[in-house]
C-alpha cells in the first residue's frame, strides 16, 4: 500500500498532469480522479488503475465505499484532496476535502475573498486537517538563491535604503481566453489572481509582505501599480495583451525583475 493516497479534483485540466507526476514521483496512489469532462486519457500514464467520476456528487458517493470507511479516521498527512479546478470552485472543493477527513492541496488561489480565506482556515479547525497552497516560485532555485543573498545584505543593521524592484510580465492570449472562465472576473478574480498571484507572492517572499499598495491602471487584460514592502519599492506590470509584448521577441511571453 502506498504511503500516501489521493484523490483530484479536475483531473481533465491543464495542470492535472503534473500533479499526477508529483504524485507519482512520491511513490504515492492516485485512487480516484474527478472531472466533469472525461477527456482524461492521461491518468493511463500514470494510474492506469485509478477509478473516475464526473461529479463531485458521485464522488461523495464513491467515498462511502467500504474500503475508504476509515478515511475520517485516517492518520493526518496520509490522504490528500487535490484541486485542480476553475478559482471559483476551490472553496467549496476545499470544504469537500476537509469534511471528509482529507488534507487538501490546492492550485492558486485558494480563495476569491478574505471572507472565503477566513472560512477556509475556521474548517482546518472544526476538522483538524491542513489547507497547503501551490505557490511555486518561491521553491525556483533561482529565487531561493537570491532570498539567501537579500537575507544576507539585510542582515546588516546599517542598510536603510529601500530597493527599487521592477517586474514586468506580459504573456498573450488566444480569442479563446475570453470565452474561458479565465476571463470572467466572478470566476477568475481578474488578472491579479489569476496571472499574477504567483509573482506577488513571490515578490513577498523576497522583499517582505506589503505596507502599502497602490493601482495606476487596472482592467480585464492589464495590472499596474505598485507595493511598499520592508525590503523594497517594487513597481508591477501585468499583461495579456499581445501589443505589450517586445517586438521582436520568439515567445509568448515575457518575464523580468529589475533592481
Amino acid at each position: 500500500m502506498a504511503s500516501n493516497e489521493f484523490i483530484l479534483v479536475g483531473a481533465a485540466g491543464y495542470i492535472a498532469p503534473r500533479h499526477m507526476a508529483a504524485i507519482q514521483s512520491t511513490g504515492s496512489e492516485l485512487i480516484y480522479a474527478c472531472d466533469t469532462s472525461d477527456s482524461v486519457g492521461v491518468l493511463d500514464r500514470y494510474f492506469p488503475n485509478c477509478k473516475f467520476v464526473l461529479s463531485m456528487e458521485e464522488l461523495d458517493k464513491a467515498l462511502q465505499d467500504p474500503t475508504l470507511c476509515n478515511v475520517k479516521n485516517s492518520s493526518l498527512g496520509s490522504r490528500f484532496l487535490t484541486i485542480c479546478t476553475p478559482n471559483y470552485l476551490h472553496v467549496p472543493h476545499i470544504s469537500f476535502g476537509l469534511s471528509h477527513g482529507f488534507n487538501v492541496i490546492c492550485e492558486k488561489p485558494l480563495a476569491l475573498t478574505t471572507n472565503d480565506l477566513l472560512e477556509i482556515e475556521r474548517l482546518e479547525r472544526k476538522y483538524a486537517r491542513k489547507v497547503y497552497c501551490i505557490l511555486q516560485l518561491r521553491l525556483h532555485p533561482h529565487i531561493q538563491e537570491l532570498k539567501k543573498k537579500l537575507d544576507g545584505q539585510f542582515a546588516d543593521e546599517e542598510l536603510k535604503e529601500k530597493l527599487k524592484v521592477s517586474l514586468t510580465y506580459v504573456t498573450s492570449r488566444g480569442p479563446w481566453y475570453k470565452k474561458s472562465w479565465k476571463y470572467d472576473v466572478r470566476k477568475a478574480g481578474g488578472i491579479e489572481t489569476n496571472i499574477g498571484i504567483h509573482f506577488f507572492d513571490m515578490l513577498i517572499e523576497l522583499f517582505g509582505f506589503p505596507s502599502s499598495y497602490s493601482i495606476g491602471e487596472k482592467t480585464s487584460e492589464r495590472l499596474q501599480g505598485s507595493l511598499i514592502t520592508p525590503r523594497a519599492e517594487v513597481d508591477f506590470f501585468l499583461s495579456i495583451k499581445k501589443e505589450d509584448l517586445p517586438e521582436k521577441t520568439e515567445k509568448p511571453e515575457k518575464f523580468l525583475i529589475e533592481k
